[in-house]
């Protein structure tokens, strides 16, 4: 059964050994693209929560995770961005986690600024006008709807909670649909060594 192993490493090369032991990222919830889709940053003002401008050359060099969501959100979001601390903990190389808020009337630089502090301090998060926010999630392919809220003036949001991924381009690579950390934790371990 030994000679089966090493005629398997000689015959694929140890590149395709490599391959074949990897996770098959498809099944544990990363869709990717087969080319990355560019993505026009800087047809849009939109700023972190520090009032960078966000572009692509800000955002090149380095694998980023988008989330769409906002800083009163009661479940989602706080979940999503606890689970993503977990899977980042102690990677050598972790994503850039950026989330952008759907709600930039109640979330200003600052609300977001101290919101994501309280999981990661490394957390950026990022707002805009409506119409810019909007543009930037049809663009990457997120959903979302403004919703009445039980008292006058109130209102939330529906939103998706995949996961997208920047390539260190800052090209639109695919999307996590995942929640689960160690699952997490093996994408994020992937994309690091590409």
């Amino acid at each position: 059964m030994a000679g089966l192993g090493l005629a398997v490493v000689v015959a694929l090369g140890v590149a395709g050994f490599q391959a074949l032991q990897s996770p098959d990222l498809g099944a544990i919830g990363y869709i990717e693209y087969p080319v990355a889709r560019p993505v026009a940053f800087d047809a849009w003002a939109i700023t972190d929560h520090r009032g960078q401008a966000v572009t692509a050359a800000a955002l090149a060099g380095r694998w980023s995770i988008v989330f769409f969501g906002f800083t009163y959100c009661p479940d989602v979001c706080p979940v999503t961005l606890s689970v993503l601390n977990r899977a980042i903990a102690d990677l050598p190389e972790p994503p850039r986690v950026m989330l952008v808020s759907l709600d930039p009337k109640r979330d200003t630089p600052a609300r977001l600024g101290d919101y994501l502090a309280a999981f990661n301090p490394d957390y950026v998060g990022l707002t805009g006008r409506a119409r810019d926010i909007q543009n930037l999630a049809d663009a990457l392919g997120m959903a979302f709807v403004r919703i009445p809220g039980l008292t006058r003036g109130d209102y939330s949001y529906d939103h998706a909670i995949d996961l997208v991924v920047l390539d260190p381009s800052a090209a639109h690579a695919g999307y996590i649909k995942t929640q689960d950390p160690e699952a997490l934790r093996q994408i994020f371990q992937s994309l690091a060594g590409r």
